[in-house]
């Protein structure tokens, strides 16, 4: 994603390094440390009719029940973990982690 898009799309830019910051919750990770996991952002949800789901074609919007400012809900494993907001990285997308629930 450009600056441009990111602008035009109302998600701040995030630059250079994270400021440190302290984990909400200290624990002792010497034996899962290393595992990997995968977090689902979910930005919105959308309620279509399958009419409207077979038409869709290149192109098309589908808009989503969430407002541009409105925060992200972060999941692992269907469950949902923390909050955040949506800014960009470069070219990509991240999440600025508000909540940890």
């Amino acid at each position: 994603m450009n600056e441009e898009l990111a602008a035009t799309a109302g998600v701040p830019q995030v630059k250079g390094e994270a400021q440190e910051a302290h984990p909400l919750i200290k624990r002792n990770l010497s034996l899962l440390g290393h595992v990997n996991v995968q977090l689902d952002v979910l930005v919105g949800r959308a309620s279509v009719s399958v009419e409207r789901l077979f038409s869709l074609a290149k192109g098309d919007v589908v808009a989503l029940d969430a407002g541009m400012d409105e925060p992200v809900t972060i999941r692992l494993d269907g469950k949902v973990v923390a909050k955040g907001h949506l800014v960009a990285v470069g070219d990509q997308f991240g999440v600025k982690i508000s909540e940890i629930l």
